[in-house]
């Protein structure tokens, strides 16, 4: 479930790190996924971009229409690569090649979040930035987890779980990580987000709707799956962050990450 729009994050990686004209600048979006939000929101706010490169794991992204329109638009300063940041080869590619570094939602799906920010070093040149948020928990994909691994329920999924990494809540942790690693000027925001419901029923109906995307469930279950979901939701989000009494609510927190890799380093 995304949150802050793409627009609103180049708009921050704009006044965070003081983009002007990217005309001569290389910009690669690690996790682009396959509506190219980043892309998009770069294209508009910085129409004079000098390369765009766009990594995802996901390799049927070739096909979408959005990928195509911009190979026409583009032409060689838009390049897409089937990638994972975790992954040595397309490091050792780009390696000191680029300018800036984006990626937003993305970094809850990488297990060694860690290695993918040494990686994120590596390809940077020196002088090169980059603007790094993601979910550090998100009830709604722990929630579906615990669903798929009911055995009653799992022979009915029609599409894999995008696997969902938590990461730990301590602003602390990442600047002194990212200082570690060799970046500099680190900026780091966290922002809470709120989810209400004000009633059982319009949560409920939130987790069916949400579940339909992943499972098929035959129409003479659909009721007992529903109350299932519920009771997995209820006890996922059960303390302290729903009671009997008020609306069901719960908090998701999201981390920005903005940082400068040094001009007096190699690669």
């Amino acid at each position: 479930m995304d949150v802050t729009k793409p627009e609103e994050f180049i708009s921050m990686c704009g006044t965070k790190l003081n983009w002007k004209k990217l005309s001569n600048v290389v910009v690669m979006d690690v996790g682009c996924g396959n509506v190219f939000d980043c892309c998009k929101a770069i294209l508009q706010q910085f129409p004079d971009v000098g390369h765009l490169i766009a990594l995802d794991k996901m390799s049927n992204i070739r096909n979408v229409g959005l990928f195509k329109k911009y190979i026409k638009a583009l032409g060689e300063r838009f390049e897409f690569y089937v990638a994972d940041v975790q992954i040595k080869p397309i490091v050792q590619y780009y390696e000191g090649m680029i300018d800036k570094i984006v990626s937003r939602n993305a970094f809850q799906e990488i297990s060694n979040k860690k290695l993918a920010f040494e990686n994120v070093f590596r390809m940077l040149k020196p002088g090169g930035e980059t603007a790094i948020t993601f979910n550090l928990n998100d009830e709604i994909s722990t929630w579906l987890e615990k669903m798929v691994s009911i055995p009653k329920w799992n022979k009915y999924i029609v599409e894999n779980l995008t696997p969902f990494f938590p990461g730990r809540l301590e602003m602390s942790y990442y600047k002194r990580m990212m200082k570690t690693i060799g970046f500099r000027d680190v900026q780091i925001e966290r922002r809470n987000i709120l989810f209400t419901y004000s009633t059982d029923k319009k949560c409920i109906d939130t987790l069916v709707i949400i579940a339909s995307i992943f499972f098929d469930v035959p129409l003479e279950m659909t009721e007992e799956f529903r109350k299932e979901a519920w009771e997995v939701f209820k006890e996922l989000i059960g303390s302290p962050e729903w009671t009997e009494t008020g609306p069901i609510y719960y908090t998701r927190h999201e981390i920005y990450l903005f940082a400068v890799k040094p001009l007096n380093v190699g690669p």
